[in-house]
C-alpha cells in the first residue's frame, strides 16, 4: 500500500474530502427543501387569503385546512382555518382540529365556541359547561351570563338561571329579561313570562323573527292575545312577513298560537350564538363573524331551517352563489320558513339577473298555492325589470287586491312600481292614480315625490305642485343627481332658465355619465346663451348612450338650436 493509501486509511471518516462533499449535498437539499417547503405554505396563504377575499368560502376551507395538516402552528391562521371550515358547513373537521388546538393548550375564541356549540348540540351539557368555563375569558360577558344560566337551568336550577339573567344592567338589561321570560315559558309558567316580558324597557335590544314570535306565543298562551297582536304589527324589524302574517291571521279569528319557538336548552344557546351573530353585523358590519357565529347556531338547533335561511340571505348578499343556494333549498316544504327561503332564493336569482329563472320559480309557487302577496307582488317586480310592463300590472293587481284583503299596511311601494308600469306602458291617468296613492301612504318619500314631480313636469301639468314635491325630495336627499336634475328641470321648465343653471351643473358634477343629464345640461347653457358649452354637453349625451328616441332629437338640437319648447 501506498504512503498516500496508508494515510488516508488514517483519517477519520469526516475528515475525507469526499464526506465534506456529502455534507455540503446534504445542507443544500436541507436548504432547498426546507426553502420549498416556506413556498408552499406561504403560496398556499395567499390563495387562501385570496379566496376569502372573494368570498369563495369553500376553497378558503379547503386551502387552510391544507396548511393545518402541513404542520403549520401560527395561532392566528389556526383561526382562521376554523372560522372558514364552520362558514363553509365543514363542522366535522374544525370540531377535530379544535379539539387539537383545545389538547395542546393553543387557545383562540373560535376554538370555544366551536367546542362549546358541539358540545350543545350533542346534548353534553356537562362537557359544555367545562368549555363555558375554560374559555369564558374569550367570551363577551353578556355571552357567558347568558350560557351559564342556561346550562344552570338544564341543571334544574332554574331560579339560579334566572338570576343570571336578570344580572344583566344597563343596556342589555333587556336581554336577561327576555330570556328570562323564556325560561319561565319552557316550564309553561306563562303568567310569569308575560311579567318579564311586561317589565321590558323598551325594544332597544334587537328583536330577531324567532324571539318576537316566541315573545308573542308567551302572551298568547297567557290570554293576551290583544298584547300579541300589537307586538307582530308593531315590531319593524321583522323580515319574516309568511310567519309573523300567519301568526297574526290566527289570532285575529281568536285561536291561541303555542309555544313552540324555543323547546330545549339546545334552541335557546343556538340563539344565544345568533345574538353575537347579529351584534357583529350590526356593529362593524363585519360578514365573516355574523355568519361564523350563525353557522354554528344552526349546528346546535334542532329546528335548523330558521338559520339555514338566514344563511342563505347572509351568502346571497355576498354573492356566494353555491351556498346561497344550498341554503334556500334545504328549507323543507313542511317548513315555517319554506316561503321565505324560496323568496330568498329568487332575489338571488334576481341579483344575478336570471329573471327568467325567478319567474319560472315564483309561478311554481303561485301554482302550488302559495299565492301570498309577496310572491305576487315580486312576481309583478320581476316582469317589470324585464320590461313586460302589461304583465307587470297584471300581477301588481292582483298584490293590491291581496292588500285590501288582508288588511296590509304601508304598502305604498306596490301602487307606485304599478304607477311605473302604467305610465312606461303609455297608461299616464292610471299611472297618476297610483302614483297619487303611493304618495298619499308614503307622503314624505324622495322617491315617489321625484317620480311624481318629474312625471308631472314632462306633461307640463301642475308644475308648482311638481316643483315643491322635487324641492322637497331635494331636501332630503341633496346628493342624489337625477333628483337634483329634476329640480333644475322644473326651473327650465318653469322659464327660470338662470335659476335652473346651478342645480344643472350640480347635477352633473353628482351624475357625469348620464346621457340624459348631458342633454339636460346643455338645454339650460342653450337657453342662457352658452350655446358652445349647449353643444359639447349634447355631444357627451350622445356619446353616454343616449336612447335612439333621444339621439334623433339631440342630433336636431345639434344642427339647429333649440326652437321648440
Amino acid at each position: 500500500m501506498t504512503l498516500y493509501g496508508r494515510k488516508f486509511l488514517e483519517k477519520k471518516p469526516w475528515e475525507t474530502p469526499r464526506y465534506a462533499i456529502w455534507v455540503l449535498v446534504g445542507v443544500f437539499c436541507f436548504v432547498f427543501s426546507t426553502s420549498q417547503m416556506v413556498l408552499a405554505l406561504s403560496g398556499s396563504y395567499l390563495i387562501a387569503k385570496h379566496a376569502a377575499k372573494n368570498n369563495d368560502f369553500n376553497r378558503a376551507a379547503k386551502t387552510y385546512n391544507h396548511l393545518i395538516k402541513m404542520g403549520e402552528e401560527d395561532t392566528k391562521l389556526t383561526q382562521e382555518a376554523l372560522i372558514f371550515l364552520i362558514v363553509s358547513g365543514q363542522v366535522d373537521e374544525a370540531v377535530l382540529i379544535a379539539n387539537q388546538l383545545n389538547d395542546t393548550e393553543r387557545r383562540t375564541s373560535a376554538t370555544g365556541f366551536v367546542l362549546l356549540a358541539d358540545a350543545v348540540a350533542r346534548d353534553e351539557l356537562h362537557a359544555a359547561t367545562q368549555i363555558a368555563d375554560s374559555y369564558a375569558h374569550f367570551f363577551p360577558d353578556f355571552f357567558n351570563t347568558l350560557v351559564e344560566g342556561w346550562l344552570k337551568i338544564s341543571d334544574g336550577n332554574l331560579a339560579i338561571g334566572v338570576d343570571k339573567f336578570l344580572s344583566l344592567d344597563g343596556n342589555i338589561k333587556n336581554l336577561g329579561l327576555q330570556n328570562a321570560a323564556l325560561a319561565f315559558a319552557m316550564e309553561k309558567k306563562f303568567d310569569q313570562a308575560s311579567f318579564y316580558l311586561d317589565s321590558l324597557e323598551s325594544r332597544r335590544v334587537l328583536v330577531d323573527d324567532r324571539q318576537l314570535l316566541a315573545e308573542a306565543q308567551i302572551y298568547s298562551e297567557n290570554n293576551q292575545s290583544i298584547k300579541a297582536i300589537d307586538l307582530l304589527k308593531n315590531q319593524h324589524t321583522s323580515s319574516d312577513y309568511f310567519v309573523m302574517s300567519s301568526a297574526i291571521e290566527i289570532l285575529e279569528n281568536g285561536e291561541s298560537l303555542t309555544f313552540d319557538s324555543f323547546p330545549s336548552i339546545a334552541s335557546v344557546i343556538a340563539n344565544t350564538f345568533l345574538l353575537i351573530g347579529n351584534a357583529s353585523r350590526i356593529s362593524s358590519d363585519r360578514y365573516l363573524p355574523s355568519i361564523f357565529h350563525i353557522s354554528l347556531a344552526e349546528h346546535i338547533a334542532r329546528e335548523k331551517y330558521f338559520y339555514s335561511v338566514r344563511l342563505g340571505e347572509e351568502f346571497a348578499s355576498l354573492g356566494s352563489s353555491e351556498l346561497a343556494q344550498s341554503k334556500f333549498n334545504i328549507v323543507s316544504e313542511e317548513d315555517r320558513n319554506y316561503l321565505r327561503a324560496q323568496l330568498g332564493l329568487v332575489d338571488f336569482l334576481i341579483q344575478q339577473k336570471k329573471h327568467q329563472a325567478a319567474i319560472r320559480k315564483l309561478k311554481e309557487l303561485l301554482e302550488n298555492g302559495n299565492d301570498e302577496y309577496a310572491v305576487v307582488d315580486t312576481l309583478a317586480d320581476v316582469y317589470r325589470i324585464e320590461k313586460q310592463y302589461d304583465n307587470a300590472v297584471f300581477y301588481y293587481d292582483k298584490a293590491v287586491k291581496l292588500i285590501s284583503r288582508k288588511g296590509l299596511k304601508n304598502k305604498w311601494a306596490t301602487y307606485f312600481l304599478r304607477g311605473i308600469a302604467h305610465d312606461q306602458s303609455g297608461n299616464w291617468e292610471a299611472a297618476k292614480a297610483d302614483l297619487y296613492k303611493a304618495r298619499e301612504l308614503s307622503a314624505e318619500n324622495p322617491e315617489v315625490l321625484n317620480y311624481l314631480g318629474y312625471s308631472l313636469i314632462e306633461r307640463r301639468e301642475k308644475l308648482i305642485e311638481a316643483l315643491e314635491m322635487i324641492e322637497n325630495a331635494v331636501s332630503q336627499k341633496p346628493e342624489s343627481g337625477y333628483i337634483v336634475d329634476s329640480l333644475a328641470w322644473c326651473l327650465f321648465r318653469l322659464g327660470r332658465y338662470k335659476e335652473a343653471v346651478a342645480p344643472m351643473e350640480r347635477a352633473i358634477e353628482l351624475e357625469p355619465t348620464d346621457p340624459i343629464v348631458n342633454d339636460h345640461l346643455g338645454d339650460v347653457l342653450w337657453m342662457v346663451g352658452r350655446k358652445r358649452e349647449a353643444k359639447f354637453q349634447w355631444n357627451k349625451a350622445l356619446i353616454f348612450g343616449a336612447t335612439l328616441e333621444n339621439s334623433k332629437k339631440i342630433r336636431y338640437k345639434l344642427e339647429n338650436g333649440i326652437s321648440d319648447l
